[in-house]
């Protein structure tokens, strides 16, 4: 459902994507996430954030790891 959400959204910037974010939008949209190019930085700031796409379970999963993380002293974003 994220991804879905992400190409929905992503689409509507297309012709100011980079070249490998362009590409990246049929075959693996999740990695334009990671991308280096100023203005796709620029672009994901409005994304759909994947926090609001997680079911139950997941975010429960989430909560429990990010307590092991703060517990333990390692920094994450």
């Amino acid at each position: 459902v994220y991804r879905q959400a992400l190409v929905a959204y992503l689409e509507q910037y297309q012709g100011k994507l980079d070249d490998d974010s362009k590409r990246r939008l049929t075959t693996n949209p999740l990695r334009i996430l990671d991308s280096k190019d100023p203005a796709t930085r620029e672009i994901l700031q409005g994304a759909p954030s994947l926090d609001d796409y997680l079911d139950d379970e997941s975010r429960q999963h989430f909560e429990q790891l990010k307590a092991m993380l703060d517990a333990a002293g390692v920094a994450y974003t």
